[in-house]
């Protein structure tokens, strides 16, 4: 049985469990834990998890943002992908998945979020980003319509463009 004073654990995928830790030791100097094998604990507690505010993500792979809700006080989410274009091969493209991208669009904590080139993405509804002021999706391919902009009462900042579906008639 376990103690009350235990803390229930939350595990993360790699890429991002990794990218905590990162921010964890860079801005608060707290050190990752390590298992009884040697590797690296990708489990963090709500406290732990609450400590990040802003996070920037560069070339992310597929499914690597699964559980980024559990960050209850981000602020800031920026998500970068470099690719090669047009004849980059599908499984070599560097993009968060449709999936993802409606776990983001549930974290009413965020103030900021950047979405360049995700070539996944057909979607966003950011009507739970109560708190939104500033949104940049560009150059994602895929996008053909963004919801729930309308309910956006704090947004004062927009950029979208290079988003060729959401252009089209």
């Amino acid at each position: 049985m376990e103690s009350t004073n235990e803390q229930e654990m939350i595990a993360l995928p790699i890429g991002l469990g990794l990218r905590i830790w990162e921010e964890l030791r860079e801005k608060h100097g707290i050190s990752p834990r390590f298992n009884r094998s040697g590797l690296m604990d990708l489990s963090f507690s709500e406290e732990e998890l609450a400590m990040i505010t802003t996070l920037k993500i560069e070339n992310p792979s597929r499914g690597e943002l699964k559980g980024i809700s559990k960050l209850s006080n981000l602020q800031k989410l920026d998500i970068r992908s470099d690719t090669a274009g047009d004849y980059s091969k599908d499984n070599m493209i560097c993009t968060i998945t449709q999936k993802e991208i409606e776990e983001i669009g549930q974290m009413s904590s965020l103030r900021t979020l950047i979405l360049n080139n995700q070539r996944d993405i057909e979607y966003i509804d950011v009507s739970q980003l109560e708190n939104l002021e500033f949104l940049s999706i560009t150059n994602s391919p895929k996008l053909e319509e963004i919801y729930g902009i309308e309910k956006l009462n704090k947004l004062y900042g927009l950029t979208c463009y290079g988003n060729r579906a959401l252009m089209r008639d």
